[in-house]
């Protein structure tokens, strides 16, 4: 059911929702071993219409998120979408409990991809074919 709504979001984002893409996550795909794999990763960036570079303040906030204990990169990752004032989306249950525990010092609205989709689809904000 993730990767189904994965796939519808990203059509959203073809048709009228902003994809954010990061320095964080191109560094991230660099790193994926499998050049197939890598280049299918690498063509979805070619939706994101905003592009967040790392920046100081965003190295800040990334280290207040990892002494909550989120992981370096999850924690950067959630600092690039706080910076733009994007929803975090992400499939690891985990790291959604691990944010929520902070929400009193990590503000931002994140979701799983199948619960974000049906949100803004029952609230009619974008009809899906």
């Amino acid at each position: 059911m993730e990767t189904e709504a994965v796939t519808e979001i990203l059509k959203m984002c073809m048709t009228g929702f902003d994809l954010v893409g990061s320095e964080a996550i191109e560094s991230e795909i660099f790193e994926i071993s499998d050049i197939e794999r890598r280049e299918n990763v690498e063509s979805l960036l070619k939706f994101a219409k905003i592009r967040v570079g790392i920046d100081d303040e965003i190295e800040t906030r990334a280290k207040e998120y990892h002494r909550y204990g989120l992981d370096p990169l999850d924690a950067l990752h959630l600092a690039c979408a706080k910076n733009v004032g994007a929803v975090f989306l992400t499939t690891d249950d985990m790291l959604i409990k691990s944010i929520k525990k902070h929400k009193d010092k990590i503000i931002i609205k994140v979701q799983n991809p199948v619960q974000w989709l049906m949100e803004v689809t029952m609230d009619g904000s974008k009809n899906i074919e």
